[in-house]
């Protein structure tokens, strides 16, 4: 008889608020033999995994990552493999920007089984909390969610800016805050605009409307998410895993 293979859940955290993660996500991360999570993970939901559980650090910040994207789907498989429950705990919701394509196929070219959880993406749950709406009945029909930073390997980016600038009412940019984009058109009159880093987060600032004419403000959080720790009885691996776990009210 075969070793027993573990299970995968590729959980969407939200966009840094703990108390935005979907009651399913939270329930898989309790029952969790191993939590492989991301920087943005919020960082109260950590002590929520069961005392015992490996607590793996993989986050990525512009130009660092902790583990390489590769590393991190064998890391998975092999979590798995040795008959373990894995949650991969990311910021957001997995499927919008997560990687989670790359993951779910290593997975599956191992035939393990594996469940994506949704989560509140901070293309939607940002502007929320900052009272930015990004549909309205009077002004607003359509908006598209892009990424502000293009995989660097590719033989050739996919946005097409210049059709984008005029084919929806709201754009969300993702992951463009530390990115100077020359190629982006300018708009054909002042347009509203807002900046903001540090998602949801409790220790964040929140966000504002800036106008376009100027050159927005950039309302950087103080690095929350940069200070998480795994609570005590749980085993911490992953270099530069943050050194600090912050008690959110």
């Amino acid at each position: 008889m075969g070793a027993r293979i573990g299970k995968v859940y590729l959980v969407g955290a939200g966009p840094g608020d703990p108390k935005l993660i979907t009651v399913r996500g939270l329930e898989a991360l309790r029952k969790a033999d191993a939590v492989v999570y991301d920087r943005l993970a919020g960082p109260r939901l950590l002590k929520e995994i069961k005392p015992g559980a490996d607590v793996i650090y993989v986050g990525k910040r512009s130009e660092r990552h902790t583990m390489k994207q590769e590393d991190i789907n064998r890391l998975l498989v092999e979590l798995a493999l040795q008959g373990k429950t894995v949650v991969r705990l990311k910021g957001g919701d997995p499927c919008v920007f997560g990687r989670v394509g790359e993951e779910a196929e290593a997975l599956a070219a191992h035939g393990i089984s594996f469940d994506i959880i949704p989560g509140v993406t901070s293309a939607t749950g940002v502007p929320a909390y900052a009272g930015i709406p990004l549909t309205h009945r009077d002004l607003a029909s359509s908006f598209a969610v892009v990424t502000g930073y293009e995989n660097p390997e590719k033989a050739e980016m996919n946005v097409d800016w210049a059709r984008l600038a005029t084919a929806v009412d709201t754009l969300v940019f993702l992951m463009g805050v530390s990115k100077n984009r020359p190629d982006l058109p300018r708009a054909d009159r002042p347009r509203p605009a807002g900046v903001h880093a540090g998602g949801d987060h409790p220790l964040g600032n929140a966000g504002r409307a800036a106008d376009a004419r100027r050159h927005p403000r950039r309302h950087a959080g103080p690095g929350a998410a940069d200070r998480l720790q795994a609570p005590r009885g749980h085993r911490r691996r992953g270099r530069g895993a943050p050194a600090r776990h912050d008690e959110l009210a």
